[in-house]
């Protein structure tokens, strides 16, 4: 009896472990000399056709662009100009895709666009901006109207792109440190932002912007306690916002954040787990991906990944590695968070990015068909 039980036990158990419909892409291709490197953005908006934003580092320290586009069988890096880091790319159509970022000398960044057309990177001047600027997302609604959100010194940045220039837009006074993390254009007429505002006892608060056309104005978000906007995006008629919600006191751990807004409302949608989502990859209102990371016991970032059917969300496995897997190069690896995520319509393909810390940082890609 007590083999059989145990024989019933081990089928039980293998029965139940989770199966994962996750590929891990080939290895991203190093940079010669790269010490540390990482992708930060996808974005999948061209059928067949995928983008890879972040950075690297070489042996003397030294920060550069890191680009690359995946043709459905290889990897083709390409070149960006350069010593900056890159956090968001939005491609707006074939042969023309765009990337946000800064410089990187300390307390003195400079926000940084790159366009890619004519297959070559090219630098593109943006209006003059305040000393320790950063752009953080970038989002094209079309060739001819897109928008860049980041911070200037404590105060939320935004930049209007408009067929010929990137022009700074006035935001409201916030009263307080702020940044934003996200943006998300519906039409020209109605476009959001999200991020974090500082609260009177000196932490973070989900942070909400809407442009009306005419002004940006703060938009109420539910009483969420601490915690940030990480990313922003559009499900059918719905605007989505995700991130992480923290308790009363710093000692209290935080969990991942997803609200949705329909008409005026505002409605939390709690996750399955996790810490924070990075990433929304929304199909439909009922179709809809979020990505990120748990932090586990020992302080380490594991990717994490769950899906939002219209009624629940459940956790979808990933195959990135947990503490004491390896890394994409075979390396031992311990924290595998995912910092981006991206969906492309025609196959229905949802992407996600982020790297392995092993001896040297290393990229992730993973995708789900």
């Amino acid at each position: 009896m007590i083999t059989q039980s145990v024989a019933l036990l081990l089928a039980a158990t293998t029965m139940a472990a989770p199966v994962t419909k996750w590929h891990t892409a080939p290895p991203f291709p190093l940079p010669a000399g790269a010490t540390d490197t990482i992708l930060q953005d996808v974005t999948a908006a061209v059928p067949g056709e995928v983008w890879f934003a972040g950075s690297w580092r070489d042996s003397g320290g030294t920060l550069h662009p890191l680009t690359a586009r995946w043709s459905g069988s290889a990897w083709r890096p390409v070149p960006a100009p350069g010593t900056q880091i890159l956090t968001a790319i939005d491609a707006v159509g074939a042969g023309d895709v765009w990337a946000v970022g800064s410089t990187t000398e300390p307390g003195d960044s400079t926000p940084v666009v790159l366009h890619y057309v004519d297959s070559a990177w090219s630098a593109v001047p943006t209006e003059q901006t305040p000393a320790d600027s950063a752009l953080a997302d970038v989002d094209l609604r079309t060739a001819d109207d897109g928008w860049a959100a980041g911070t200037s010194g404590a105060s939320p940045l935004i930049l209007r792109w408009s067929s010929e220039r990137w022009t700074r837009t006035p935001v409201p006074d916030l009263g307080a440190p702020a940044r934003l993390t996200s943006v998300f254009a519906r039409g020209p007429a109605d476009a959001w932002a999200v991020g974090s505002r500082q609260r009177d006892d000196g932490r973070d608060a989900p942070l909400a912007l809407h442009w009306d056309g005419v002004a940006w104005q703060a938009v109420d978000v539910p009483d969420l306690a601490a915690g940030e906007l990480t990313s922003v995006a559009g499900a059918g008629t719905e605007v989505w916002a995700a991130g992480t919600r923290c308790g009363d006191t710093e000692l209290t751990p935080c969990t991942a954040l997803v609200v949705r807004r329909s008409g005026d409302t505002w409605q939390q949608l709690p996750p399955v787990a996790g810490t924070e989502v990075t990433g929304l990859v929304p199909f439909a209102a009922g179709d809809v991906w979020t990505v990120g990371y748990t932090i586990t016991a020992t302080d380490v970032e594991i990717g994490h990944v769950e899906h939002w059917d219209g009624r629940r969300f459940s956790v979808d496995p990933s195959p990135l590695p947990g503490p004491g897997g390896t890394d994409p190069n075979g390396q031992p690896a311990s924290a595998t968070p995912i910092a981006a995520g991206a969906g492309d319509r025609s196959s229905g393909r949802v992407w996600a990015v982020g790297w392995s810390t092993g001896p040297i940082r290393v990229p992730n890609v993973i995708y789900r068909d």
